[in-house]
């Protein structure tokens, strides 16, 4: 058996959903965030293990689309994430952060030399999108604040084994946990549905809500699916258990069985599975 992580965030968790090989990449990878995230949120949470995230417009970091990001040595202000558009969370301030990635050609021409990202407001990022006509690449994934239910929430983590576990819910009520996807067609809504909701289920089950609220919008019919259950904490329990053994080689794990999720993934460089040893 290995030594598996310590630390880890809820979403890389409802992975397994999708590729338990992705799930154990993500998982090691991320641990470090995952432990930054539970010291600041003790560090910002007043002796809680939660902070409360208020509901207001987000900003957005713009950077150009370079191949590797320069560290950004500022309190608070992380290197951006590999993705095109990322959501983290600013723990001084309380506010939603998005990092968005331009051409660089089109970055020098808006906002001049590179030096750190250029904070902007959402409604300010979406004026420009629209102004220039960035592809879905550069514009990223802002599906979520243009179409998705607008619930408070927190960035939390929990004890569970001796381990840690950080969430940050799309969306929290006294009734449910909401969380919202986008997907291009149905066919990806198949395949997306089971790891939204496993997300969804761990959260119900470390805060004690009895439902779980998954919406999905689907692009190409400009359509959002609602999908609404009880909460099942035997589901999320197994969930876990079942990262545990797959981390410490107690579980064999499955290739996804789809040729095309493993051409698309971010990770198969990095994958034992694509790339054995």
């Amino acid at each position: 058996m290995t030594c598996g992580p310590t630390y880890f965030l809820a979403g890389n968790i409802a992975k397994q959903k999708w590729c338990h090989f992705e799930a154990i990449i993500r998982c090691r990878e991320n641990e470090d965030l995952a432990r930054r995230n539970v010291e600041k949120i003790r560090e910002n949470g007043w002796g809680r293990n939660y902070y409360d995230v208020p509901v207001v417009e987000p900003l957005v970091y713009v950077i150009p689309n370079l191949r590797s990001l320069l560290p950004i040595n500022k309190p608070n202000v992380r290197t951006p994430p590999g993705e095109s558009f990322e959501k983290v969370l600013d723990l001084e301030t309380g506010e939603t952060v998005l990092y968005a990635r331009l051409d660089p050609a089109k970055f020098e021409k808006h906002f001049g030399e590179f030096f750190e990202p250029v904070k902007i407001t959402y409604s300010e990022w979406r004026s420009l999108c629209s102004r220039i006509c960035l592809s879905q690449q550069e514009t990223g994934d802002t599906e979520h604040f243009e179409f998705a239910e607008k619930h408070p929430t927190i960035i939390a983590f929990w004890e569970w084994e001796n381990r840690y576990i950080v969430g940050f819910p799309d969306g929290l009520t006294d009734e449910f946990v909401y969380e919202f996807r986008s997907v291009n067609s149905y066919y990806l809504l198949h395949h997306l549905k089971p790891v939204a909701l496993a997300q969804a289920g761990l959260y119900a089950y470390f805060l004690d809500r009895p439902k779980i609220r998954v919406q999905i919008r689907v692009k190409q019919a400009n359509k959002i699916e609602t999908f609404e259950q009880k909460s099942n904490p035997d589901s999320a329990v197994a969930l876990l258990k079942s990262m545990l053994a797959l981390l410490d080689g107690s579980a064999e794990p499955i290739p996804p069985g789809m040729a095309w999720k493993c051409k698309s993934c971010s990770f198969r460089t990095l994958c034992p599975h694509l790339c054995p040893a």
